[in-house]
């Protein structure tokens, strides 16, 4: 045991390790701004946080990140570094819970695979170095692990535990609230005690944590739950606060007239898009865990979800698995381009990738239809053998009810998810990861169990995040190299300090994302460059008086110009026309970025 402590906490150093490499180089995300003003607001005023930064429906979030922020705030003075106490102490706490939850389906070597399977994928890394607002692992592997305690200990503590958990996650990032679908479906399967005394007790302990956000909520008559709950969009008027309103682009302040389609016009548009989006997302946390190892990870998540669901039941009969097999082969016929393009698609044409998808599972449809028609009771007797062999395997419930718990909330999630939006999932890998490697206890013989461990091991940790910082390390250093408009703000901060004053008013010529100048209707924070001015304010304690949504002005004193970075309006990455101020000239440049001031 005193190995597997010693391994567990290698695994920690090396993930915190990655993590932090380079933080020199990491810009801090305007995401994070206003749980920091709202940090500050308790650490002088005294004032709770009540409210976070605007989703992407342009309503505000809970303020659950600016109590993460505060440790890391009252220790170092660089908001580049604001996030590593918080960040830091989750991701140690995430890696526990997904050891204890993995110890709670199979021994203990297969629990530190698992924290080695989390700790050090791309997901694991990011998480340990960001508190960028998202539904944290944290939470959703120790809701299932209180979930378990729960039905196997007959205490209905730990479901009290269990919801705790899961109102903290959601004040973080709403992201997880499907994950309390898990709740009633065990209940339901396998009646724990619910103990009304834990239940209200839970329930007054959540209601503290949100008594800020919901009075806050209630000011704005809850416009903003509700519409991150139904996923409705609060649409700001987008040309609000734009000095020169004629620099806004048409397309960015037109609204189409919205038509009510027919109920089957509707009903198809749905089914094409969730057809469109479904193979990506749900392939999404294989993807941005371990690129190249989709299939192999998926396969280990299929052979752990079977093995379980073989465990719960006994076998079905020939007849039955014969019925499967005539099911397959209808299905066979069903899933195909042509049926798909001609009675679901919108257009009648389909992407490249549902296609070959389409093709790919009617022809595994078909050979399993025969199959299972031809051979109906030789895979009867191979059931069987393999039930036996799984019964006999310590905790095999345990590992139905964590892959129960993962399987809920993905398929929400994959009816809920609004657009192509991966990272709505990265939640979810904690407690796949704990599932892949429980899953490895059932595997025989022990050579073949070693050989796809390694195989785990090797996709996970080649990602791209980690080879980048190993690369970054070895090239730069561990601190990495300053973010590179640090320069020009450093230069900026000395000239105004030079006039004996604390402001000036600000210009950015600089690529930006489309919400931080559409955005600004709703949140005056949001503007090109909000970025940069937080951190002159939080660096150098320079306010930019500029409030301009467009980030210039005719009357800046000072104007950072970045010659560099891609515009890419698919991504809603702009770029606005700045005309050149004849008046201004320039005092300090270098390969990325210039800076012009105006001289009296």
């Amino acid at each position: 045991m005193v190995l597997c402590g010693a391994a567990l906490l290698s695994v920690a150093i090396l993930g915190l390790t990655l993590a932090f490499q380079g933080w020199r180089s990491r810009f801090f995300a305007f995401d994070l701004v206003p749980y920091v003003e709202e940090a500050t607001a308790l650490l002088q005023q005294g004032r709770l946080p009540e409210k976070g930064a605007l989703s992407s429906f342009a309503s505000y979030t809970p303020p659950g990140p600016a109590w993460l922020l505060l440790p890391g705030m009252l220790t170092v003075n660089d908001p580049r570094l604001y996030e590593f106490a918080g960040s830091g102490a989750l991701y140690l706490g995430a890696l526990a819970g997904v050891f204890a939850l993995t110890a709670l389906c199979a021994p203990p070597r297969f629990a530190l695979l698992a924290a080695a399977l989390w700790g050090l994928s791309e997901s694991g890394v990011f998480f340990g170095h960001s508190l960028w607002p998202r539904g944290h692992p944290f939470f959703f592997v120790w809701m299932v692990y209180f979930t378990i305690a729960w039905i196997r200990r007959r205490n209905a503590a730990y479901l009290a535990a269990a919801l705790v958990t899961w109102a903290a996650g959601m004040l973080v990032f709403l992201e997880i609230a499907p994950a309390l679908v898990i709740l009633p479906a065990a209940w339901v399967l396998y009646r724990p005690p619910l103990g009304p005394r834990f239940i209200a007790a839970a329930a007054a302990v959540s209601f503290l944590l949100w008594a800020p956000y919901l009075r806050f909520e209630r000011g704005r008559n809850f416009m903003d739950l509700r519409s991150q709950i139904l996923r409705q969009e609060v649409r700001p008027e987008p040309n609000a606060g734009w000095c020169d309103p004629s620099l806004l682009p048409t397309d960015w302040a037109s609204r189409p007239a919205e038509e009510t389609p027919h109920l089957r016009a509707s009903l198809r548009k749905v089914a094409a898009r969730r057809m469109e989006l479904a193979p990506s997302m749900a392939a999404a946390n294989f993807e941005s865990t371990a690129p190249g190892g989709t299939i192999l990870l998926a396969g280990a998540m299929v052979a752990a979800l079977g093995a379980a669901s073989l465990a719960a039941s006994p076998p079905v009969s020939p007849r039955v698995l014969q019925l499967i097999g005539l099911l397959a082969l209808a299905a066979s016929l069903v899933v195909n381009p042509w049926t798909v393009s001609r009675f679901l698609s919108a257009d009648g044409v389909l992407e490249f990738h549902v296609e070959r998808l389409l093709q790919f599972g009617g022809a595994a449809a078909f050979l399993l239809g025969v199959s299972l028609h031809r051979y109906r009771r030789q895979f009867h007797g191979s059931l069987k053998r393999i039930q036996v062999r799984l019964n006999a395997a310590p905790n095999v419930d345990n590992l139905k009810l964590a892959a129960l718990s993962l399987v809920l909330p993905w398929a929400a999630l994959l009816l809920a998810v609004e657009g192509p939006r991966p990272e709505r999932f990265w939640w979810l890998w904690s407690v796949q990861a704990a599932v892949l490697a429980a899953a490895l206890a059932l595997v025989r013989p022990a050579a073949l169990r070693i050989a796809l461990a390694g195989c785990l091991l090797a996709a996970v940790f080649a990602n791209d995040l980690t080879i980048s910082r190993i690369r970054s390390w070895k090239e730069d250093g561990w601190s990495g190299q300053d973010v590179s408009v640090m320069g020009a703000i450093d230069r900026l901060a000395e000239s105004v300090k030079a006039k004996g004053v604390r402001h000036a008013s600000i210009g950015y010529d600089i690529p930006f994302y489309r919400f931080m100048a559409t955005f600004h209707g709703a949140d005056s924070r949001y503007k090109v460059g909000g970025e940069l001015d937080f951190l002159l304010l939080q660096r150098h304690g320079i306010a930019n008086t500029n409030r301009c949504a467009e980030g210039f002005s005719t009357d800046d004193e000072f104007r950072i110009v970045q010659r560099t970075g891609e515009v890419n309006p698919a991504a809603s990455i702009e770029r606005l026309p700045v005309a050149p101020d004849p008046e201004m000239h320039p005092i300090y440049s270098d390969a990325d970025y210039t800076l012009l001031e105006r001289p009296k």
